[in-house]
């Protein structure tokens, strides 16, 4: 029985914390890559060579989940896994499962030599790459390791997938270094004529080889650009006169990174994990998307702040869990109800 393996979480470069981890272990020599961040869904295809199935970051697809047109990607994209699985069993028998991590993306291009495809889905707002509905792989993993990202863009290559092509090569440094802002390359190697402004999302940095820290976390990180980013700058919270909890020090600037957090951005990369919005909304999906929102909200916070945030005395962290939970719900009542 298959078992999904969720890929692994890919961390900000604005996360020091992070980084001085990866430098602390020593594990930022060697030959890095960045590749252009696609905005999306995440969708992999797995096969053992008898079953393929296909995935969201969360679990497995059934052909009852509304999940962006998957069982057409997954259909135009099956053989060339099964082609690739074919080529690494050749290579070594005891072989049993290959994963094909991925982004499901596409369902828009607005340019008048492009014809529109009346089936497809729109994922995500801001970026366009292609009218139709595609899959971009970026990552293998075999049975219980990750490849390189030279062994994946072969086998990518040899099989026929679209993929995520390496856009720089070099130090830590000099990728990190490398900007996060430029034209969409996606639209570009589909063949599609440009579109002005269509900046890319931002950029995905790895070592060419797969690395882990000793927590068990891989050594992979992203670069959104000021557009899709995820967090706003804080803001100075004005203190009412009758505030009847006052907050100390620390629970103010606690609650300037919170609210930091509460943005459209990534409350639209929560909703794009859930698959198609239904019409009209019902009555259980505000609740569902506030659990999911609210729980993002916190797993960023907590990588910086959790220390922090359990020192407080529990008034102080019930009056600030009630303030972000009303900025997210307006936020998400916002989104989900007011007409576009």
């Amino acid at each position: 029985m298959m078992k999904h393996i969720k890929y692994a979480s890919i961390e900000n470069t604005y996360r020091k914390e992070f980084l001085d981890m990866v430098k602390e272990e020593n594990k930022n020599g060697g030959e890095w890559v960045v590749t252009e961040k696609v905005h999306g869904g995440q969708l992999s295809i797995y096969y053992d060579g008898s079953e393929i199935k296909a995935s969201t970051r969360t679990a497995f697809l059934t052909e009852d989940i509304d999940f962006f047109n998957w069982q057409k990607v997954l259909a135009d994209n099956q053989d060339k896994v099964k082609k690739l699985y074919d080529i690494l069993k050749s290579k070594n028998k005891d072989i049993s499962m290959v994963i094909v991590y991925g982004e499901l993306f596409g369902g828009s291009y607005p340019h008048p030599e492009v014809p529109k495809v009346k089936t497809a889905k729109r994922l995500q707002k801001g970026v366009h790459y292609h009218p139709d509905n595609l899959l971009y792989v970026f990552d293998i993993r075999v049975d219980d390791r990750y490849l390189s990202v030279d062994e994946c863009s072969e086998l990518f290559e040899k099989a026929g997938l679209f993929y995520a092509k390496p856009v720089f090569r070099g130090t830590l440094e000099e990728c990190l270094n490398h900007s996060n802002r430029f034209p969409s390359q996606v639209s570009q190697w589909l063949g599609l004529p440009a579109i002005e402004d269509n900046i890319a999302e931002g950029v995905v940095i790895k070592p060419v080889e797969p690395s882990f820290l000793k927590i068990g976390a891989r050594v992979i990180l992203k670069s959104k650009n000021e557009k899709f980013e995820e967090r706003k700058a804080k803001k100075k919270r004005p203190i009412k006169q009758k505030e009847e909890i006052p907050l100390s020090e620390t629970g103010e600037r606690l609650l300037q990174e919170l609210e930091a957090l509460v943005t459209e951005n990534r409350l639209q990369n929560v909703l794009s994990k859930r698959g198609q919005m239904p019409y009209p909304v019902p009555k259980n999906y505000f609740g569902e998307v506030m659990k999911e929102f609210s729980h993002d909200i916190w797993e960023e916070f907590n990588k910086d702040f959790e220390d922090a945030f359990d020192q407080l005395d529990n008034k102080e962290q019930k009056k600030i869990s009630k303030t972000m939970n009303g900025w997210a719900a307006k936020l998400v009542k916002k989104t989900l109800f007011s007409p576009s």
